[in-house]
């Protein structure tokens, strides 16, 4: 039993490796800014000075603090003319706009003494800021944005010249005139070829990945950009929601579907066989959100008739968290009916199919007419024998609903206003907290990996034809 344990999780560590890098590599894909989110600087920076000089300060500080001044990964393999240290540029749109310039000239040593020239002038016109009028500093400001963010060489070159109309000091001159004629090196000596040459960068263990990996496993899985609290503290309060609806609708499921499906495949061609199949059809093409409506509209309001309002409204109740524990139970329990059978159906049609199937594919085998020549009663043939062989497919659905279980179904949580997990993602989406939605992403996709070893164990655990020993057999051979 261990070692088919050890064999199967060996295949689903790799497996797990390669979600995490897909995770980590979209959430670098993603709009925004990581260090902007949930530090309060999107806030902040329509409050900077006109240079920059405090946000950038902030900036860079939030940014050690998060680990974000460090490489993404252990290596990396870029063209020769790209450095290996370009990811100390701390600020986001900086970064990038050098990769443009990289990219287009190929000068890198030219970019970084433009750099280091255009600094020192931002600094000497934050030194003679005092002196400008606002609408000079404001017009500054438009060109500094223009030269930092531009790639069209002669419109930047003449953007410096600008600089002389506003430069009456002769420091400032100076500085604008050495930021230009820098500015030139970088096209007049460019190095295109440079960029057909790869080369390999190794970082070692100090990088993002490797960081934002082990706070996965330790359950830290960042800061939440919309409230800039943690995006665990999120998913717990929604996940407790996604299981109050989800584990009484699993248990109503298997409750019905199962026993239902047995029947009717034991009696083929009965009116109950027609009827549960016929009614089942149906209610598997109907579509989640129309059913749900239904039920709030016609089960939840007496508009169309007094004796149908039995249940309250969507929500969970307005019960203040003083309330005694009991009253705060049953007020959310009301509210969790509907969605409880809106979330059902569906699945009860599903495995309802899946274990007649199953019955017709085991009534005709062999060893059910033994079991039968032998005089057993059919309530021990049906028990031992035929629920036993024809819950396989039963098992391969449970892989995808122990990951639905926590993901949650979105759907029905908007329809309902239930704050649960499905609901969480999409609002996450929408408001770009994508720590939050990267950490449901992680959790999803490893619990689907426990759901397919636990279907694994199960049906070496129910299958005669598969054991522990024959496996480790196979494996010495």
């Amino acid at each position: 039993m261990l070692g088919y344990l050890i064999k199967r999780i060996s295949f689903f560590i790799p497996t797990m490796l390669v979600i995490s890098m897909v995770a980590f590599g979209l959430s670098k894909l993603t709009p925004g800014d990581p260090i902007e989110c949930g530090s309060g600087l999107t806030e902040f920076s329509e409050r900077y000075s006109v240079f920059n000089a405090d946000y950038e300060k902030i900036y860079r500080k939030t940014a050690k603090e998060k680990k974000l001044d460090l490489p993404n990964f252990y290596f990396n393999i870029n063209p020769y003319n790209h450095p290996d240290t370009l990811h100390r540029i701390v600020l986001k749109t900086d970064r990038e706009h050098c990769k443009s310039l990289i990219n287009q000239w190929g000068n890198w040593p030219a970019i970084q003494n433009w750099r280091k020239a255009h600094s020192v002038l931002i600094k000497s016109l934050e030194k003679e800021s005092n002196q400008l009028s606002p609408d000079t500093l404001l017009s500054i400001r438009r060109i500094i944005s223009d030269i930092e963010f531009g790639l069209d060489a002669n419109r930047i070159e003449s953007i410096y010249t600008q600089f002389y109309a506003f430069g009456n000091t002769p420091i400032l001159q100076e500085n604008c005139k050495t930021a230009q004629s820098n500015f030139k090196q970088i096209f007049s000596e460019q190095r295109g070829w440079a960029n057909l040459i790869p080369t390999f960068h190794w970082y070692g263990f100090n990088n993002q990945y490797h960081h934002w990996m082990k706070n996965m496993l330790k359950g830290d899985f960042g800061i939440s950009c919309q409230n800039g609290l943690p995006a665990v503290r999120k998913i717990k309060k929604s996940m407790f929601w996604t299981l109050m609806l989800n584990i009484p609708s699993l248990i109503l499921v298997f409750l019905i579907a199962i026993p239902l499906g047995i029947k009717a495949g034991m009696n083929k061609g009965s009116n109950l066989d027609r009827w549960s199949n016929n009614i089942l059809f149906v209610l598997f093409s109907l579509p989640t959100f129309w059913i749900g409506t239904l039920l709030i509209v016609f089960f939840t309001t007496p508009e169309y008739s007094k004796y149908l309002d039995w249940f309250p409204s969507v929500g969970l109740g307005n019960l203040p968290s003083s309330s005694p524990l009991m009253d705060r139970f049953w007020e959310s329990a009301s509210h969790l009916i509907l969605p409880v059978i809106c979330s059902s159906y569906v699945a009860i049609a599903v495995i309802f199919r899946q274990m007649r199937s199953g019955v017709l594919n085991v009534l005709p085998q062999g060893f059910i007419l033994t079991a039968k020549a032998k005089g057993l009663e059919e309530s021990q043939v049906q028990r031992r024998h035929i629920f036993k062989n024809s819950i396989f497919p039963i098992i391969t659905i449970f892989a995808s609903v122990f990951p639905g279980m926590i993901a949650g179904s979105a759907v029905i949580e908007i329809v309902f206003n239930i704050p649960g997990m499905g609901n969480e993602i999409v609002q996450s989406i929408f408001n770009r907290d994508w720590p939050v939605v990267y950490a449901i992403l992680f959790l999803s996709a490893g619990l689907t990996l426990v759901g397919i070893l636990i279907s694994d164990i199960l049906y070496a655990w129910l299958d005669p034809r598969i054991s522990f020993s024959q496996n480790k057999k196979a494996n010495n051979e």
